[in-house]
């Protein structure tokens, strides 16, 4: 799996940061576990010296194992020597009069040790009373624990690693799919573009490069014509997916009649699929009007993309058939053609903008990429599969809008939030 250097510098301070956080965390807890077992201890330790030191003490039957630890006692004579002490307990440096717990290196022990000045029975002044115990098992307990914290770190440092790189990662993936697909747009669009303009400028240095008839003039300027023509519609299509996206405002909803829009759009195409022998026919088989809420241009433009394609990769001779239907709640757009189809393979890809299933001339694949802008921003869903006549077969549908009863306004509804982009076969 291949990091990229800002996910994975991301991805190290974050751990860094973690780490740090988690040695706070266990150094604060270490350092009160210690402080709450070393003051256990000089609990035991105090009261210790209460009960030995006084009148009424019992310094010869003081019992060294008592608790979980021994507990020492050393009696400091007036001279500073040690001159009882319990057994088994360590030596001892001379002169020792702590007043206050404090811990020794006795032998390489450590001990938890305090004092106060001895009596004798009559109360008289005796010496140093010192009393301490072992306070090993408490340096080996957070010592262990903090070796067992440092080994959780280690885990903790990898796993934040990787969850702060996954977490960027689908973080970033939207960002840079879309930095792609700008590349690979922008890349597109240049493509689309200089063609064209290639021709115009190929076109009118050859008019002008020596004298010519009528004939080969007028060819030129017809040829001129047809590609500033065809560099017009790539220029609208893309200013119209441009202000599509941008625009924080869209048309008003209102209950659109997709058969009326459909039957128009036929008519407009007449024309041009007489021009080609195209059999151009459209039908509207619906038991109620199939009404939806969208904007009304919008669908008209919608028709119009489906239709210009059917007829455009249609043979010569061919059909397009446009048919509308409704029924379960929905309405249905349909547009069958008899040209080559629609690969399965190339199904999902037909509505990335300058796309075509196939080398024949004469679009710019940003009709279905309109056309999928307003399907998806309308609560369509699609539908590609085959026509009866071997050809395509574009659908949508949508959800029915019922019509207003007599009396009631017509009434208006947005588009609910479109499921999906992906055409669904």
């Amino acid at each position: 799996m291949r990091i990229g250097r800002p996910i994975a510098r991301v991805a190290g301070i974050s751990a860094a940061v973690v780490l740090v956080l988690y040695a706070i965390v266990v150094a604060t807890i270490d350092v009160s576990l210690y402080r709450s077992l070393i003051t256990d201890t000089d609990s035991r330790v105090v009261n210790r010296i209460g009960f030995l030191n006084g009148p009424h003490s019992a310094r010869g039957s003081f019992a060294a194992n008592e608790g979980s630890q021994p507990i020492f006692l050393w009696l400091y004579g007036l001279n500073g020597k040690v001159e009882i002490s319990t057994p088994g307990a360590p030596d001892v440096p001379e002169g020792l009069k702590p007043n206050s717990p404090t811990t020794l290196d006795l032998g390489g022990h450590h001990y938890r040790v305090n004092g106060e000045r001895a009596v004798d029975q009559l109360g008289q002044d005796a010496g140093w009373l010192m009393v301490g115990t072992s306070v090993d098992g408490v340096y080996r307990s957070i010592l262990n624990l903090a070796l067992v914290e440092f080994g959780l770190a280690i885990p903790l440092a990898l796993l934040t690693f990787l969850g702060a790189v996954w977490i960027a990662r689908r973080a970033v993936a939207p960002v840079e799919d879309a930095r792609r697909r700008q590349l690979a747009f922008t890349a597109d669009a240049s493509h689309e573009l200089r063609t064209p303009l290639t021709v115009i400028e190929a076109e009118a240095s050859l008019a002008l490069q020596k004298h010519r008839d009528a004939a080969a003039y007028r060819h030129s300027i017809e040829r001129i014509a047809a590609e500033g023509a065809r560099l017009r519609r790539i220029v609208e299509d893309l200013l119209w997916l441009a202000r599509f996206e941008s625009e924080p405002s869209r048309p008003d909803t209102g209950a659109v009649d997709v058969g009326e829009v459909a039957t128009d759009s036929v008519a407009r195409f007449r024309h041009v699929a007489d021009q080609r022998g195209i059999r151009l026919t459209g039908s509207v088989g619906t038991s109620q009007a199939p009404l939806i809420a969208a904007p009304p241009e919008w669908i008209d433009r919608l028709a119009g993309v489906l239709i210009d394609n059917a007829c455009r990769y249609s043979p010569d001779g061919g059909s397009v058939d446009v048919s509308v239907t409704s029924g379960e709640g929905r309405v249905r757009l349909a547009v069958d053609d008899s040209g080559p189809g629609i690969p399965v393979a190339e199904r999902p890809q037909i509505f990335d903008r300058f796309h075509r299933a196939n080398s024949k001339p004469g679009g710019a694949g940003l009709g279905l990429a309109i056309g999928n802008a307003i399907v998806t921003a309308t609560g369509g869903r699609w539908e590609v599969g085959d026509s009866a006549s071997g050809g395509a077969r574009m659908a949508v549908h949508w959800q029915l809008l019922r019509g207003p009863r007599e009396g009631e306004p017509a009434p208006l509804a947005s588009p609910e939030a479109p499921p999906a982009g992906s055409p669904a076969s």
